[in-house]
């Protein structure tokens, strides 16, 4: 086959990232639901963040970094959190800002990562994130109440992907 042929030749396989395969496995609908619940009860703000790699980038460093691309260190009271998948490098991490480590030890993370981790291994990629996002939403809630009932929503609950 000449470079010419290959160029004119329609190309009939349409390429998915493995970030939009696994958003496509996962039923939106119910961990932005999840996710607003959660957030009703704590002035705390929660994110997902999925996307293909860490781009050649230490898991915490690029969770890091998308932590401030999504506006998360904007909140009021500091007091975000990320869960970030990089699905093809097989990658997670789970980032509070300041107000949350200032109140929050950063071992409570761990046990939440691990089961996420697990639920990934058995395909089970809605249930994990659902149980982490209630398993976050509950220490939020303890240290972040919403007292006044008035949910102030200041990031997005969609999925983000990069």
């Amino acid at each position: 086959m000449r470079l010419l042929d290959f160029i004119l030749k329609p190309q009939n396989k349409e390429t998915i990232s493995p970030a939009k395969e696994l958003l496509k496995k996962l039923d939106t609908a119910l961990i932005v639901q999840t996710i607003s619940e959660v957030e009703s009860n704590t002035t705390a703000e929660l994110r997902i963040h999925i996307e293909d790699t860490t781009h050649n980038q230490e898991v915490y460093a690029r969770a890091k970094q998308c932590f401030k691309q999504l506006g998360m260190t904007q909140t009021t009271e500091r007091n975000g959190v990320l869960i970030y998948i990089a699905v093809a490098d097989h990658k997670l991490a789970i980032l509070g800002d300041k107000g949350i480590y200032e109140k929050i030890n950063p071992n409570y993370w761990v046990e939440i990562k691990d089961n996420l981790i697990k639920s990934f291994k058995k395909e089970e990629y809605t249930q994990g994130i659902v149980e982490a996002i209630k398993k976050i939403g509950k220490i939020l809630s303890e240290y972040f109440p919403n007292t006044t009932g008035n949910k102030r929503d200041e990031l997005s609950n969609e999925i983000s992907i990069g």
